[in-house]
């Protein structure tokens, strides 16, 4: 359900500035909102969950996709359904939370197959959306496609709440921010133009200078996991199949921005 939440709305971005009476720089945001807090929550909820408890904040990382969801299935206003679409990202740390939880609860040869199956599914998730949104999108309003992340949310949340016992070990310790702050930064600043590049352009310079910034602070996020060790540093458990999945997405946002109008829908006469 996650992933299927970060991709769910590229089929139908081309008929929402007119739906939604909003510019297509706007309409972008709905899906750049989205891959910009899952790269900013996804290490720091990560970390939070080795200090707190995992099953905790994927308690609290469900319940986000949930609230997320329910607001932008009841709204028209473009600047809600941002919130709402942004609140769903924070969901995205379901998956590294997800894949710690089935490495400390599970035995360790049963875990390397769980933790494959988790990977396989936001293929599977993504792949899975595209179409659905498309066939529902001719047949619905848009906004079932929130209702559908809200149900499935809930049920997860329900189910996580019921059945998943919390994992026995806890580091403790305390979150390192700057570490935190130089990660976020440059993880955004290497996903913003894959979803930026329909306004943008490849050769730009604002993607040139985002690139190099997200070079910049990588650089001295090695020099600070050198400087506090990693163990202080925000997790970074299930990132590899995460960045996948958001670049992916990213790459489909921008493909999918090239169809939307570029001009202001105009206003019904009254």
């Amino acid at each position: 359900m996650v992933s299927m939440s970060q991709s769910l709305l590229v089929p139908v971005l081309p008929t929402l500035p007119a739906e939604l009476n909003a510019s297509a720089s706007e309409v972008e945001w709905l899906l750049t909102s989205t891959l910009l807090v899952a790269a900013i929550a996804v290490p720091v909820f990560g970390r939070l969950g080795d200090m707190f408890g995992k099953r905790r904040l994927l308690l609290v990382a469900l319940a986000m996709l949930v609230v997320g969801s329910l607001l932008a299935a009841l709204t028209d206003n473009i600047a809600l359904l941002i919130v709402g679409r942004s609140m769903q990202g924070v969901s995205t740390a379901v998956i590294p939370l997800g894949i710690s939880l089935l490495s400390a609860l599970l035995p360790r040869e049963r875990a390397g197959s769980a933790i494959a199956l988790i990977s396989a599914t936001l293929g599977v998730g993504a792949a899975v959306s595209l179409p659905m949104a498309g066939l529902l999108a001719d047949h619905f309003d848009f906004h079932i496609l929130f209702w559908i992340t809200f149900a499935g949310g809930a049920v997860a949340l329900a189910g996580v709440f019921a059945i998943v016992p919390e994992a026995p070990n806890r580091r403790g310790g305390r979150i390192d921010f700057v570490g935190a702050v130089l990660l976020s930064a440059a993880l955004v600043a290497l996903l913003l133009p894959l979803a930026e590049s329909a306004n943008w352009g490849w050769g730009s310079a604002r993607a040139i200078g985002s690139s190099l910034a997200s070079a910049i602070g990588g650089s001295i996020l090695v020099a600070e996991t050198m400087t506090v060790g990693a163990a202080e540093l925000p997790s970074l458990t299930g990132y590899r199949e995460l960045f996948g999945l958001c670049a992916g997405a990213a790459v489909a946002a921008a493909v999918a921005a090239l169809a939307i109008p570029r001009h202001r829908a105009a206003t019904p006469a009254s």
